[in-house]
Order: C-alpha cells, then sequence, then structure tokens
C-alpha cells in the first residue's frame, strides 16, 4: 500500500469565484459570502480529488511505498501510481540493499499515462531496482492534473462540481446523508469508467 501528499498545490481553482456566484444566482456585487463560497470551492475540489483518486489542476505528488508492488499484466510487470491524470514522473528515489539512497535512471523504466490509472514498468533490458526492507524505502515524486486551469477540466466533473458547491452553500447544516444524486451519477461513471473501483 502506498501513501501520498501534495508538495506542491494547485495555483486556481477549477472554478473560480465569480463562475460560482453565477450558478449560484449571487450577484456579483453582493461580496458578503464571498470568503464562504471560495472555502466551498475549494473543499468541493478536494473532496472530489479524494473520491476519485485524481488531481483536477496540475499539483506536484510525492508518493511512498514500503517495496515494489509489481502486478503481472500478459507477462509484463508493472505497478500502479495511486493519483491521477499523471503527467510525467520526475524522480523515482530508493534505498538499495545497503540502505543507501538512490535515483533510479529514467532511461531504465517507462511510465504508461494513456490509461485512466497510470503505471510504471520496466524497459526491455532492465530490471527492477533491489530495494531494502523498510518502511517507505521507495519514494516517487510525479505531477499529476489534468492541467493548468479550469478548462482543462473534464466537463462532467465541472458539472459535479456545481452540484455540490450548490448543495453545500444552500445547506448550512449536515444533513445530507450522501452526494446530491446528479453528482453522485456523473461520479461515479467517472470512477468505474476509470478502472479506479475496481482497484
Amino acid at each position: 500500500m502506498a501513501f501520498y501528499k501534495v508538495i506542491s498545490g494547485p495555483s486556481v481553482e477549477p472554478i473560480t469565484l465569480s463562475e460560482a456566484k453565477n450558478y449560484l444566482k449571487v450577484e456579483s456585487s453582493y461580496t458578503d459570502d464571498d470568503s464562504l463560497i471560495t472555502a466551498i470551492i475549494t473543499s468541493v475540489r478536494q473532496y472530489i480529488e479524494t473520491y476519485l483518486s485524481t488531481k483536477l489542476i496540475t499539483q506536484t505528488v510525492e508518493e511512498k511505498f514500503d517495496y515494489i508492488d509489481v502486478k503481472d499484466y500478459q507477462m509484463r510487470q508493472n505497478f500502479n501510481l495511486g493519483v491521477n491524470p499523471v503527467q510525467n514522473v520526475t524522480s523515482f528515489v530508493y534505498l538499495d540493499s545497503d540502505g543507501v539512497s538512490q535515483t533510479w535512471s529514467s532511461d531504465e523504466y517507462v511510465v504508461d499515462t494513456h490509461r485512466p490509472v497510470a503505471r510504471i514498468g520496466v524497459k526491455s533490458g532492465y530490471t527492477w531496482p533491489s530495494i531494502q526492507d523498510e518502511i517507505n524505502a521507495l519514494t516517487i515524486t510525479y505531477v499529476a492534473g489534468y492541467g493548468d486551469a479550469g478548462s482543462d477540466v473534464p466537463g462532467q466533473i465541472l458539472q459535479a462540481m456545481r452540484y455540490l458547491i450548490a448543495a453545500y452553500y444552500e445547506n448550512r447544516t449536515d444533513h445530507l446523508a450522501t452526494l446530491p444524486t446528479a453528482s453522485r451519477v456523473i461520479l461515479d461513471n467517472l470512477k468505474y469508467g476509470m478502472g479506479i473501483g475496481y482497484l
């Protein structure tokens, strides 16, 4: 099992304050709730990212593994990264059998970002590095997200965000037992369509 943390967050939110206010039918001149709406936008974005195991706007993620969790797919060994979509892997650092930190050369492995869940595999002629049996022996740093702007995020996700923003803005108490139906349908279709629900 791997765990990650964001080491460089998004520079913008997928939906701007003005876009959210327009959707909520809040007059642009009314600013009393601007801080609240801004907080809701961020909260909804973070909720969806956790629900889908994604990052919406470009972020740098550091994911740690105790070992290389290799899976066999048609005789090819590879392992999945936990957050998607992956743009690129910036470093693959591990503790070797002597406990010395090493950086695996990107010339020896390939990152498959074509699939919804990105995976790392060994290039032909190379083998997986030998990693020490220790907690967090492997650290992979990578860039994830659909892009740098809200326009890069799939429209379905943006619509799910709008539904949730409206639900949270209109209901100020904790009484919603689950996601609003429309949001749940959209997000579940995306989740299982990407294969995340089966990992």
